[in-house]
């Protein structure tokens, strides 16, 4: 146990760690260039253009280090096809619930939405829908999760799926991170902090269930494409009459 306390602070902090250099540098950069600056107070969105790519490198760099290189160690696996199908349905169906009440309790700000423009959108779908949701699977349950579950299992099963120690841990900070974001950009931090702590327990739950990183990452895909759909029906409602 005291391994998993030690573990459980080492992840913690370099977890921490990655997110504070990646916004100390997206607030650096868009201080001194000021083209960002001010694309980013119109579209909140554009930021994860430096912050992913940044949590991404750190991520997996330190996972190259602590595991000497042997990167396969945290799920970097193919998982199985059925279990795949599955995974879509399901998470699918939570995830349009999920998105879908936390629209319903606390609107996303105009500036979180993409703009009505196909190239706006095509850029939105990259860097929210596939880039963040790898950057920070990658991040909270490829390493945090991953580190504490190797050192010690800590584990809950219900059927064919398990809950472990490390998706707990993993999603409770995960949802803690967004609290900041969401504060700054006008958003109740209950309901994200909510809608984020849910996305990460269905995540982690998906990555001890199949051992394999591209399940939370497809998860964390659905949660962020439902977003992206239902901005087309708030597109539709402020269009000009």
């Amino acid at each position: 146990m005291f391994e998993w306390i030690v573990a459980l602070l080492i992840g913690v902090g370099l977890t921490l760690v990655t997110y504070f250099i990646a916004f100390s540098l997206l607030m650096i950069t868009s201080k001194k260039v000021k083209s960002i600056g001010s694309a980013l107070e119109k579209r909140s969105w554009i930021s994860n253009i430096i912050i992913g790519p940044i949590i991404l490198v750190l991520s997996l760099l330190i996972m190259y280090v602590l595991s000497q290189g042997n990167i396969h160690q945290w799920g970097f696996q193919w998982m199985d096809l059925w279990e795949l199908s599955w995974l879509i349905l399901v998470g699918g169906i939570i995830a349009i619930f999920t998105v879908g009440m936390a629209e319903i309790l606390s609107p996303s700000p105009p500036e979180m939405k993409p703009p009505p423009d196909p190239r706006s959108r095509v850029l939105f779908f990259i860097l929210i829908v596939i880039l963040a949701s790898v950057s920070e699977e990658v991040l909270f349950r490829g390493f945090l999760q991953g580190i504490l579950d190797t050192t010690l299992l800590l584990q809950i099963e219900f059927g064919n799926l398990s809950l472990t120690g490390g998706s707990i841990v993993s999603a409770i900070v995960f949802a803690v991170v967004h609290v900041m974001p969401a504060k700054r950009m006008g958003m109740n931090p209950v309901v994200l902090m909510g809608s984020s702590l849910i996305l990460g327990i269905i995540s982690g739950v998906a990555l001890a269930t199949t051992g394999s990183l591209i399940a939370p990452i497809i998860v964390h895909s659905l949660f962020n494409l439902v977003g992206f759909l239902e901005s087309f029906t708030y597109t539709s409602k402020n269009k000009p009459q």
